[in-house]
Order: structure tokens, then C-alpha cells, then sequence
């Protein structure tokens, strides 16, 4: 098992394609996966669950786990997009 596929492991609990689950990671690009962490991660002031999980990933963490997300190996819950 690759970085990106455990780094992706502690994403399901919240983004999954279950019904309770919070915004589905299907459908995103590597580019914009990256973005988004980057983004959570360099935000002084962002108090969120996910400004404080980015926080611990070094840059080739988010590129690791952006580039299994976005690959059809990262998409593990059959969704139909």
C-alpha cells in the first residue's frame, strides 16, 4: 500500500459516498485536491477539522494522497459520476 493510500484511509470517515457523509472526494482532479489541502494548510486562522489534519501533512504528503484520490484506484466506494 502506497503514501497516498494510507494518507487516504483517514479521508473516508468523513468523505465517502455514504449517505451521512460529508462532500464525496469523487470526481476531483490531483490539481484541485491539492489545492484545496494547500490551502487548508497554509490558513493562519482556519480553526476547522480540516485546516488542523492539512496542517500535519508536509507538501509530498498532499501530493501523494491528492494523486491516489483522484486516481480510479482512490475511488473504492462505486460512485457514479
Amino acid at each position: 500500500m502506497g503514501q497516498g493510500a494510507v494518507l487516504a484511509a483517514t479521508c473516508t470517515g468523513c468523505h465517502s459516498q455514504a449517505e451521512r457523509a460529508e462532500l464525496s472526494l469523487n470526481g476531483w482532479t490531483k490539481d484541485a485536491l491539492s489545492a484545496s489541502l494547500n490551502t487548508y494548510r497554509i490558513d493562519p486562522n482556519g480553526t476547522t477539522v480540516m485546516h488542523r489534519i492539512a496542517r500535519g501533512y508536509s507538501e509530498d504528503d498532499i501530493e501523494a494522497v491528492s494523486a491516489y484520490l483522484s486516481s480510479t484506484e482512490g475511488h473504492t466506494d462505486n460512485a457514479t459520476e
